[in-house]
């Protein structure tokens, strides 16, 4: 299962994620935004950090500036949107879908099948619901669900319980989606909850091994 950390501005999240070896983490590029990294912090942060690949997340609004930009931060790095972008190649594109926007389950995974042709992942925004207000939403059967979550490269970001991360690494869905955050002061903060994720995954991995 991967891992995509977003919205990580700062070296003590930065540092935390990739010692849990995520794949990717995900940089804010646009300014203005609260979880704003500069190219200067950018350039800081990686003198410490080995490992993870990143990607950028940028605005529409942005696009038209975004080659120039983007060399700013790293030119190999992967670009996250919220719509498909036909300018930019597929193989560095992710794109988030809110599942807000589906009447129902068929209409989702509609969409993310096209989709999953024209980027390299789909980021599933699920607004903080957990898994079980997820699977209600549509009242489709569990194992729909884990069949699209396997089958598709999509990083579902929920409200994750120690139960629903179990049964994801269970089911061998493709990937989740975690978030960084602003830190109490410099230097410090509690990765409780985050906590629990990682070591559920890392007990699941110990127990298959």
């Amino acid at each position: 299962m991967k891992i995509i950390a977003l919205d990580i501005n700062n070296l003590t999240d930065a540092r935390y994620f990739a010692a849990w070896n995520v794949n990717i983490l995900g940089l804010n590029i646009s300014p203005g935004d609260q979880e704003y990294i500069s190219p200067e912090y950018f350039h800081a942060l990686q003198e410490w950090i080995e490992g993870p690949e990143y990607a950028l997340q940028i605005k529409p609004s942005m696009i038209p500036e975004l080659e120039a930009f983007a060399k700013m931060y790293k030119e190999d790095a992967y670009l996250i949107f919220n719509e498909n972008n036909s300018d930019y190649p597929k193989s560095r594109q992710f794109q988030i879908v809110n599942i807000t926007q589906f009447e129902n389950f068929d209409a989702l995974r509609n969409e993310i099948e096209i989709l999953s042709e024209q980027v390299s992942g789909i980021i599933l925004e699920c607004n903080d619901h957990s898994w079980k207000e997820i699977v209600a939403l549509f009242d489709e059967d569990e194992t729909q669900w884990m069949e699209l979550l396997k089958e598709m490269p999509i990083f579902i970001n929920l409200n994750f319980s120690q139960k629903s991360i179990q049964k994801f690494i269970s089911h061998e869905i493709h990937g989740i989606c975690l978030r960084g955050g602003e830190e109490e002061k410099v230097g410090v903060k509690s990765y409780d909850e985050i906590d629990i994720i990682f070591e559920s995954i890392e007990s699941f991995q110990n127990q298959e091994s």
